[in-house]
């Protein structure tokens, strides 16, 4: 990949964070226990996809771009 589409990519993908978060306060929200669950999986779904799917295999190319510098062996 190249490595300034490689920072285009986790850009946006690191600006869906805050959406994410901003969705999961909202579900907190929710009065029915069961839907609040099914909810917070999904959100957590998505973000795991987004992170070891995505951010993963950018950052065992260029370890510069992840900003939060994990050990990338661990995942």
């Amino acid at each position: 990949m190249d490595r300034a589409l490689a920072a285009e990519i986790t850009s946006h993908l690191l600006e869906l964070d805050e959406p994410l978060n901003a969705a999961l306060a909202a579900v907190e929200k929710l009065r029915d226990g069961e839907q609040k669950r099914a909810f917070r999986r999904a959100i957590a779904g998505v973000t795991a996809a987004i992170y070891t799917d995505l951010l993963v295999p950018i950052g065992r190319e260029f370890p510069d771009l992840l900003t939060d510098k994990d050990d990338l062996d661990r995942t």
